[in-house]
């Protein structure tokens, strides 16, 4: 009897262990695979917030919480500071699971935020560029982010479909643009990033 309560001790101690191991080890596959199959982006963290992460994605393939931030992503003639991505009941292919392979396969929603810094955007654009609140007003129309400095000339720039899958709103803080929108679906940057379990 004394065996099989030690063994039960010791299977619950690897399984505790195990839980507290495995987010480490996924958010740093993550990190990898979308660093491999982004372009640009200089760096990657992950952060999956889901406790208990193995027990969930076995009986459910599910994550409660995955927050994944892309720093000094260029795009053209823009330079985001950084991109974080938001994602809220994250559901993994059940398949590639069985495989020991995370992919994400569906999200109950999700929240871009992106920001662009004033000093980038100016080298960007090639242009002196004063984003003090009140001079300058920031907005996202047809995709385009307009930045117009008081009754002067109003500068354009089309924003990436693969880093903002959604229809921005800008707004102006502290000398950065910031871009955010809600979306359902699931960004292509992360449709290509297949984490190794």
């Amino acid at each position: 009897m004394r065996l099989l309560i030690r063994l039960f001790l010791l299977a619950a101690v690897l399984g505790v262990a195990a839980e507290l191991v495995a987010p480490s080890l996924v958010e740093s596959q993550m990190e990898a695979r979308v660093r491999d199959r982004t372009r640009g982006a200089v760096g990657v963290t992950a952060d999956v917030q889901s406790f208990p992460l193995l027990t969930r994605l076995a009986l459910t393939g599910q994550v409660r919480h995955v927050e994944m931030t892309l720093d000094e992503v260029s795009r053209e003639r823009l330079l985001f500071a950084t991109v974080r991505y938001e994602l809220d009941g994250v559901t993994l292919d059940r398949s590639a699971l069985y495989r020991r392979r995370a992919r994400v396969s569906d999200i109950d929603r999700g929240r871009i935020v992106a920001t662009l810094e004033a000093e980038d955007l100016a080298a960007g654009l090639g242009i002196p560029l004063d984003l003090a609140p009140g001079d300058v007003s920031a907005r996202v129309v047809d995709r385009v982010l307009r930045l117009g400095e008081g009754a002067g000339a109003e500068i354009s720039e089309s924003l990436p479909q693969d880093i903002l899958p959604c229809d921005p709103e800008a707004s102006l803080d502290a000398g950065r643009v910031i871009l955010s929108c809600s979306f359902t679906g699931v960004p292509p940057v992360l449709k290509r990033a297949e984490a190794v379990l």
